[in-house]
């Protein structure tokens, strides 16, 4: 009966930390949450293994990747779900084959979990409540895990900036442990109170966690002011200037916009920016996002723009670039790529071009099967950058491109900031999804701003719009409805503070990763010992 107990236990466990993350995702109401909605998950893999209670290390292990697997697949279908809507419009797939997808997908990114709960249900009862051991292993297996959307519990934190400041020490890792140190100090409060501490330890505990989250507070506070303080200097204030954002909110489908009703949809967005812009005579350059229509980058086109050519206005825009490989046949097809381009009043700047595609969406990964192929036959073939391109604009302004999803990358944005950029664009079309989308990237987009000291200026087609100054504040008035046409003037400096991210990369990262090769170095060698006392491996931890 003590076997169904632990399952029982641990399921219940698992459904209330994924119900505390429905809370804390961003956009949800209560992000303040993170710091005890792995609590649940923790008790559960934790609870009655290792040998105790009649349970075998085995069936612990076995008990503890399982509930593991399901909380990580559940996680990434609440970070994520929108991704089946972006299955059915991109690939056309049906419900059913959209929703085994997003099962596929999850059940892929709960690797990390399942580990995690595999170790921490066969930990010897002596090491049970390490929780600045729990919290390092945690993060080091779940950010050093490959996946294509890098993502944690701490995400939704971006409201509260003086909460997010650690990632300008060690990046959204060292975020993400802060985060899961919490959680795992009131795990270890819980734990007492239940019986195996007292309470004197659960208060011991607590108060360490209360007192992690006001170091996290006054640190981020601290640098918020030393932030301030430059970005209200002489120099700061030269470097200032407004842009507009355009969010023209276009259907998916590109063939609307080329007649009919789709024509007057273009014209009432061009009017829109056009009316922006002569309303702020400041505003030296509007953006647009990442579009379905098929603009080309040629240069004579670009300059052709109501907005360049009437206002004297630059305009920033995504659009298809083509080029043809070198010593190629004739009748190949060209090369295309998903871009961006800065078309001024003196002429256009150069090209930018996507430098990680969407996996399955814009290109299949080289040397996957025929069969993957054969399965996404409307998967774009687009080539990739390779490099970044910078755009001047302004007092001083140098603008890095991130398009779509590369702003969920902190390597994109370190060579962005190596080359010299000192704000940064994110053009972005969330409208495939359906859902939530927009609020899940504009969270992770955040944390890049915090990392780098850099300004991040996020322009979506259906929503999701908004700009965050380099301490990784939202500027007041910038962020958008979602599902509307409209624009907003926002003003930016051009002036990238520094961080000891940007100087010493993913160091705290590395660490963690230091603790987990520790970890498993430690189990593989308490193996061995057991092994030699009881080659049955029975016996209890």
């Amino acid at each position: 009966m003590n076997r169904w107990r632990h399952w029982a236990v641990g399921l219940a466990g698992v459904g209330a930390a994924l119900a505390l993350l429905g809370l804390v995702t961003p956009g949800r109401p209560l992000p303040l949450a993170a710091f005890v909605a792995l609590v649940p998950f923790l008790l559960a893999v934790r609870g009655g293994g290792g040998g105790s209670g009649g349970e075998s290390r085995r069936a612990a292990g076995l008990r503890g990747a399982a509930l593991g697997l399901l909380y990580g697949a559940g996680c990434w279908w609440v970070w994520s779900g929108y991704v089946r809507a972006g299955l059915a419009a991109w690939h056309g797939f049906a419900p059913l084959w959209s929703l085994a997808g997003m099962a596929l997908f999850c059940a892929c990114n709960g690797v990390p979990y399942a580990l995690f709960g595999l170790l921490a249900a066969t930990a010897p009862q002596g090491r049970r409540t390490g929780p600045v051991r729990d919290a390092l292993v945690f993060t080091a297996l779940v950010c050093l895990y490959p996946s294509f959307i890098p993502a944690n519990v701490s995400m939704g934190l971006y409201p509260y900036p003086a909460l997010t400041q650690a990632a300008a020490l060690g990046g959204a890792p060292l975020l993400c442990c802060c985060v899961a140190l919490v959680n795992a100090l009131l795990t270890r409060a819980v734990a007492a109170v239940r019986g195996t501490g007292g309470a004197r330890a659960a208060l011991r505990a607590a108060g360490a966690a209360a007192a992690v989250v006001a170091l996290m507070a006054a640190g981020g506070e601290l640098r918020l002011a030393t932030a301030h303080a430059q970005l209200d200097t002489a120099e700061a204030r030269a470097r200032t200037f407004a842009l507009v954002l355009v969010q023209p909110d276009f259907p998916l489908d590109p063939f609307f916009l080329f007649g009919g009703a789709g024509a007057n949809h273009l014209d009432a967005v061009w009017n829109a920016t056009l009316a922006a812009a002569r309303a702020h005579p400041e505003a030296g350059l509007a953006v647009w996002p990442e579009v379905p229509p098929d603009f080309g980058c040629g240069c004579d086109d670009a300059t052709s723009v109501p907005l360049v050519r009437e206002l004297d206005r630059s305009f920033l825009f995504q659009c298809l670039d083509e080029e043809m490989p070198e010593h190629a046949d004739p009748q190949d097809d060209a090369v295309r790529y998903n871009a961006a381009r800065m078309a001024t009043p003196g002429g256009c700047g150069p090209v930018y071009r996507k430098r990680r595609l969407v996996p399955f969406g814009e290109t299949v990964p080289a040397g996957a099967p025929g069969w993957v192929r054969r399965l996404l036959p409307d998967a774009g073939r687009f080539g990739a950058g390779s490099g970044p391109v910078l755009m001047d604009h302004g007092p001083g302004a140098r603008i890095g491109v991130l398009i779509c999803y590369e702003s969920f990358f902190s390597g994109l944005v370190r060579a962005d900031v190596a080359a010299g950029a000192n704000v940064l664009v994110n053009q972005v079309d969330d409208a495939w999804f359906h859902g939530r989308a927009d609020e899940t990237h504009f969270g992770l987009s955040v944390l890049r701003a915090v990392e780098f000291g850099v300004p991040l200026v996020r322009v979506g087609n259906a929503g999701g719009s908004g700009a965050v100054n380099a301490a990784g504040e939202i500027v007041p008035g910038s962020r958008t409805e979602s599902g509307a046409l409209q624009t907003r003037v926002v003003r930016v400096c051009a002036l990238r503070l520094p961080t000891p991210y940007a100087a010493w990369g993913d160091w705290f990262l590395w660490c963690a990763g230091a603790a987990l090769a520790g970890e498993l170095v430690a189990r593989c060698g308490a193996a061995r010992r057991r092994r030699a006392v009881d080659p049955a491996g029975r016996g209890p931890a």
